[in-house]
């Protein structure tokens, strides 16, 4: 998660707020060790999926 606050002018908060993310992504893109992922959850049944140890 990345949040970022910052002031600007109200009238101009959505140009800024592009121009801002545009420029964090394109430094982002130059880090050949990051990745971007959706945040993702996974659930199991392990008495029916598990391994026969931990049943």
């Amino acid at each position: 998660l990345l949040t970022i606050r910052y002031v600007c002018e109200p009238r101009k908060k959505r140009s800024s707020e592009q121009t801002i993310w545009e420029k964090i992504l394109i430094e982002f893109a130059k880090c050949s060790d990051i990745d971007f992922a959706y945040p993702t959850q996974r659930f199991y049944n392990n008495l029916a999926e598990g391994k026969s140890e931990a049943k």
